[in-house]
């Protein structure tokens, strides 16, 4: 079955797999619907506690430690997220990043399509995963997202919403969120995920206790129907799609 998680007034439905697998079709409407879904027990303590104990020295972020570190490879190649993602993309996933916190980011709204974008017609083959490796309350700061926002129109040049550099996108894209969507936080327990739509605005709050920690992971996925990707924040409409980069090669990595 799935429950519901309370946070003052935001119900957020989350799914376990066995439930997911066998109602593939409400599990997929919902995804499609609100941008995002949550699943339940994906990881097991025992095993987070040691991914955990081997980043302990990590201050606040690491990009792509799962070049060094075999605990961050094996999450970025999660046999059940694969299947899920399978399932939900009618494609096959193919990791290419991945981002450990032990601290809240503060990150401004944006979407991830501004940074990593699929050199395809279809920009829905992209999506983050974002796990929780403790238990997340509201002092931890964390992540923030806003349902149904995935179905706004693409930004992919700062000159269409009249923005010069990134921070203007990013108020942009906060004026956007605040004025139009329900802002929710990711108030989850250790080992459950977060899938998120390539256009779904997100971000992160601020920890309210300086001292405490908020240990979570993202992967971000592209998917083999689409070859290449390229990143617009880096590009322009003159300019476009030059920085693209094989997908292939660098999934490759990750999954061997």
């Amino acid at each position: 079955m799935y429950n519901y998680i309370y946070y003052y007034i935001i119900y957020m439905k989350s799914f376990n797999l066995n439930f997911l697998n066998n109602n593939l079709s409400e599990a997929k409407l919902y995804f499609d619907s609100n941008g995002y879904i949550i699943l339940n027990n994906i990881l097991n303590n025992d095993f987070i506690d040691k991914l955990n104990k081997s980043i302990e020295t990590i201050d606040g972020r690491k990009q792509d430690l799962w070049k060094e570190n075999n605990y961050v490879k094996e999450v970025a190649s999660n046999k059940d997220i694969f299947n899920i993602l399978q399932k939900l993309y009618n494609d096959t996933p193919l990791p290419f990043q991945t981002l450990n916190f032990t601290k809240g980011t503060t990150q401004k709204e944006h979407v991830d399509l501004i940074h990593f974008c699929p050199s395809t017609d279809n920009l829905e083959l992209m999506c983050g995963v974002w796990y929780a490796l403790e238990d997340i309350t509201p002092e931890k700061g964390p992540l923030v997202f806003y349902p149904k926002s995935h179905k706004e129109k693409v930004i992919l040049d700062f000159d269409k919403i009249g923005a010069s550099n990134y921070s203007d996108y990013e108020k942009y894209m906060n004026n956007l969120a605040m004025s139009k969507y329900t802002r929710t936080s990711a108030i989850i327990p250790k080992g459950s995920v977060i899938i998120w739509k390539a256009n779904l605005i997100h971000g992160g709050h601020p920890d309210r206790d300086e001292n405490t920690t908020r240990l979570s992971m993202v992967t971000h996925y592209f998917f083999k129907s689409s070859k290449y990707w390229w990143t617009p924040v880096l590009s322009n409409s003159k300019k476009k799609r030059i920085l693209r980069k094989n997908i292939l090669e660098l999934s490759k990595k990750i999954m061997n």
